[in-house]
């Protein structure tokens, strides 16, 4: 995307309230704004939690704004995620290399632990 399209598209947000803002670049279809937000830890919690799409929550898995009861359901829900956390719980990355899901989550689990330990 071109910049005058972020310049064009941040541009109609400038004025908002800081909620409003945050939500329009959660929302916004331009992947770069989108993930600067999920990315941002100015990013309001309650948004971060509600409108963060399930195929992007790997950007948001380390966000300081993410509760960590909502990370935990996150990881529930997707144990594949761990692959992302910065700072992951070796015991589950251990249960990732035996129990992932594909080849390539099990070789990834692996490489992680590897480098970990």
């Amino acid at each position: 995307m071109k910049i005058s399209r972020y310049c064009a598209e941040l541009a109609t947000i400038k004025d908002k309230s800081d909620d409003e803002w945050w939500r329009a670049l959660l929302q916004s279809r331009n992947d770069h704004l989108r993930q600067t937000a999920l990315r941002n830890a100015h990013t309001p919690a309650l948004l971060l939690t509600t409108l963060t799409e399930p195929q992007d929550r790997s950007l948001a898995i380390n966000n300081p704004q993410l509760a960590a009861d909502v990370k935990t359901a996150w990881l529930k829900e997707d144990p594949s995620l761990l692959l992302f956390v910065e700072q992951p719980d070796l015991s589950l990355l251990r249960d990732l290399v035996k129990t992932g899901a594909t080849r390539k989550i099990r070789s990834e689990a692996r490489h992680r632990l590897e480098e970990k330990q």
